[in-house]
Parts: C-alpha cells; structure tokens; sequence
C-alpha cells in the first residue's frame, strides 16, 4: 500500500469525525442560542396557564364588588372586554393572570396570593413585566428597561391606575408627585 492511499485512509475518517463534531456542537450551540429564558413571576402565571384556568369575570366581581361596579368604566375595560382577543388577555384576567388556582386555594390564606398578580405585593418590575405583555407595542420591555423609570424602581402601577376611574389614566395627575421624584425621572431617557 502506498503513503497516499494510507494517509487518505487516515485522513477521510478523521474529517468526517471533525466535520460531524463540529455540526453537532453547533446544532446544540444554536438551539440553546434560541432558547428562551423561563418566565419569572408573574409571567409564570400565565405562561402555566391552560385554556381552564381562565374564568368569566363574574366569578372575580363575587368577592371584588366595588372594582367590578367600577371598571367598566375605565379605559382598560374597553380593552380587555374585546371578545376577538384570547382568554389570557381579557377581562380581569389578562392583567391578574388566571383566577382558577386562586379560588381554588379560597381556604388557605398563605396560598391565596401565590396565584394572582397583586400588584400591590409584588415589586415594580414584575408589574410592569406583567403591563408589558399587551403594552409591548408601545413601550419594548428592552425600551422600557432602559428609562429613568425602571432604574429608578419604578414601576408602571406606581404612576397609573386601572380599576378606578379618573380623569387620566396617571395618578400623578391627581396627586403632584414630589419635586424629587420629578427630578429622578424626568427626563425619562438619559
């Protein structure tokens, strides 16, 4: 047998071991490249969620009277009582993600709140990451982790209100925010 012919025995083998190696590194590296981060709370709510967990608003309005009397009309109610928009995005719901585990855990008050925004409970990016999921044409979460805003820890149910009924969606509009707090985040982009 001659050097070449020995040498192509070696060689063919060994660049198909490489190239292979090389396309499976790659293949895991692009899959793993387009996996997506799990979804922190509140997100997980919904991203749990099935098509069942979700109930009609008048199950919510039975132990939430005044918010149900009042939201109607509000300018998010037009919103989320769209009936061409999924499950998942209407009614009180698409903000507070779905109300089965909920009323499911009625009996247990340590394990009420684990299966609903409160967004008086959790921290201001977790309410603005829940806003965001039908306000992400308007503000980008990447935009939005960018402002004064957010660096400042504040969040979106800091300065805006949906279930009560003001002249303007912004509580700061009723009640002057402090001259500090103007200045921290004014202006909105730096």
């Amino acid at each position: 047998m001659s050097q070449r012919s020995t040498r192509a025995g070696v060689f063919l083998p060994a660049l198909i071991l490489v190239t292979s190696t090389v396309c499976l590194l790659g293949a895991a590296v692009w899959v793993e490249a387009d996996r997506k981060p799990p979804p922190r709370f509140p997100l997980t709510l919904f991203a749990l969620a099935r098509s069942e967990d979700y109930l009609d608003d008048e199950v919510c309005a039975g132990c939430h009277p005044s918010i149900a009397a009042e939201f109607p009309r509000t300018y998010h109610a037009a919103h989320v009582r769209d009936t061409k928009l999924p499950a998942e995005k209407r009614g009180c719901q698409a903000c507070h993600g779905p109300g089965q585990n909920h009323i499911s855990n009625l009996e247990d008050p340590a394990k009420i709140g684990q299966h609903i925004v409160r967004y008086g409970k959790i921290k201001p990016a977790e309410a603005s990451s829940a806003c965001m999921r039908c306000h992400e044409t308007v503000m980008h979460s990447a935009r939005w982790a960018r402002t004064a805003h957010a660096r400042n820890g504040v969040g979106c149910t800091d300065c805006h209100t949906v279930h009560h009924v003001r002249r303007s969606s912004l509580v700061a509009e009723e009640k002057p925010a402090s001259a500090d707090l103007r200045g921290a985040l004014s202006p909105m982009y730096s």
